[in-house]
């Protein structure tokens, strides 16, 4: 492989791993962002639980909940909906807490951009998602190949 070869072939690596790190770094930082909100009151207009079998090849048989939720609430005499339940997972007794549409909940709001909120704060874990764990191996290649072809001797 000629030095410069090398050097280009780090890049995609590089590249892709930076990519898949960020698209894992944000979501987690934005959710921490939530652990400081402002809370206010809301209305659960709509909380469905959907549950979804499936095969997969490489994984065998799969199984999970999707939770779908819409809720209103007021600020400044504003009225807000929002859809998004939180930037972490939530399990299946944390979501049937919330009770059902008509019931009070309690909504934790974006001070910059109050249309923007979440019902459960908090982040998801960055250091388990495979896709951060992808990146991070990913970039140390593309990091890693051009400095084994400066390296290697000419010949």
């Amino acid at each position: 492989m000629s030095r410069q070869r090398g050097l280009l072939a780090g890049l995609p690596f590089l590249g892709f791993g930076i990519l898949f790190v960020v698209l894992t770094v944000v979501p987690t930082l934005r959710g921490r962002q939530t652990l400081f909100w402002p809370e206010t009151n809301g209305v659960l207009l709509r909380a469905q639980a959907h549950s979804y079998w499936g095969h997969s090849r490489a994984y065998g048989s799969l199984h999970g909940e999707d939770y779908q939720v819409r809720y209103a609430y007021t600020l400044s005499g504003r009225r807000f909906q929002s859809t998004r339940l939180s930037f972490r997972s939530v399990g299946y007794e944390e979501f049937r807490r919330l009770g059902r549409p008509g019931d009070s909940v309690r909504v934790y709001y974006d001070p910059s951009d109050p249309a923007d909120s979440v019902l459960f704060p908090g982040e998801p874990p960055l250091a388990g998602s495979p896709l951060f764990l992808v990146g991070l191996v990913l970039a140390t290649i593309g990091f890693v190949l051009p400095i084994v072809a400066l390296l290697r001797p000419q010949g």
